[in-house]
């Protein structure tokens, strides 16, 4: 847990909350929140984290995840 959520141009996305079956618990950047929430179709929610399922990653390495962005 704790590991770098990035999209491909390196931008962070936020850090692995949690790993669920096939989703990840994703604990946004807030200053990249609203800018993720719109990539990943996120609705506003009141808890801390997101789900992204697994078909957005597009790989993991030892130091972050990186993940597919419409």
């Amino acid at each position: 847990m704790g590991k770098p959520i990035v999209d491909s141009d390196d931008n962070q996305v936020g850090l692995v909350a949690d790993v669920t079956g096939n989703e990840i618990e994703v604990d946004p950047d807030p200053d990249m929140l609203d800018r993720a929430k719109a990539r990943f179709g996120w609705k506003d929610r009141d808890d801390d984290t997101y789900r992204l399922d697994a078909d957005r990653i597009r790989t993991v390495t030892d130091d972050e995840v990186v993940v597919r962005v419409p």
